[in-house]
């Protein structure tokens, strides 16, 4: 199978083995994404934190709606959105977002947390 024949068919009535990864990843997103809103709902975390979480939430719940979506379309056979190539674009969007959220998870999030402690501790004496 070519790439072109890959991205945008024609593809066979029956979901395939591509498909179904795709579509057990985006699932796996969206309970990831629903334990987080779980997460944010009953523990209480400072909010720096709280951001970091958040973000996370929202790569995690955007990613699996729109990749359940993507699988529907497929599934039905819709015409230029059942292309796989709408998955691959989707894949790299939240490789992308996921690259920058680490990225601020391993550089800035410990300077932030520091300067909320420090914001904390002022905050105590001057009370």
């Amino acid at each position: 199978m070519d790439m072109q024949t890959f991205l945008f068919g024609p593809y066979p009535l029956r979901l395939e083995i591509w498909d179904n990864i795709f579509f057990y990843d985006a699932a796996g997103a969206v309970i990831l994404g629903i334990i987080l809103v779980a997460l944010l709902f009953l523990k209480t975390m400072n909010p720096v934190s709280r951001k970091l979480v958040r973000r996370f939430r929202n790569l995690c719940l955007t990613y699996g709606l729109i990749g359940l979506l993507w699988t529907v379309f497929r599934y039905e056979g819709a015409a230029y959105l059942e292309w796989r190539f709408w998955s691959v674009v989707l894949a790299l969007v939240a490789t992308i977002w996921l690259i920058k959220l680490v990225i601020y998870w391993v550089r800035d999030y410990s300077k932030e947390i520091a300067g909320f402690h420090n914001q904390q501790t002022k905050q105590k004496y001057l009370k």
